[in-house]
């Protein structure tokens, strides 16, 4: 049978996330918006919505402040 990794927040902070997925935790944990993540980052807010949805699903988080925890204990 084959083992699945285990990518919980607690074992690998921050290896279950993109790049761009670090890149934008780390503005949520800033305090910025949808909006104002996508305009800094020149993307469109629907984009940065997916990332942050998938960052959500990866950590296993609730919402934007868990992310902004997450990030302040990680970075």
């Amino acid at each position: 049978m084959k083992q699945v990794a285990d990518h919980s927040p607690t074992s690998v902070p921050g290896a279950a996330l993109t790049a761009p997925e670090r890149q934008i935790a780390a503005l949520i944990g800033e305090g910025l918006t949808n909006q104002g993540i996508a305009d800094r980052l020149g993307l469109e807010r629907a984009i940065v919505s997916q990332h942050v949805a998938s960052i959500l699903w990866r950590l296993d988080l609730k919402d934007r402040r868990e992310i902004a925890a997450w990030v302040a204990t990680h970075e």
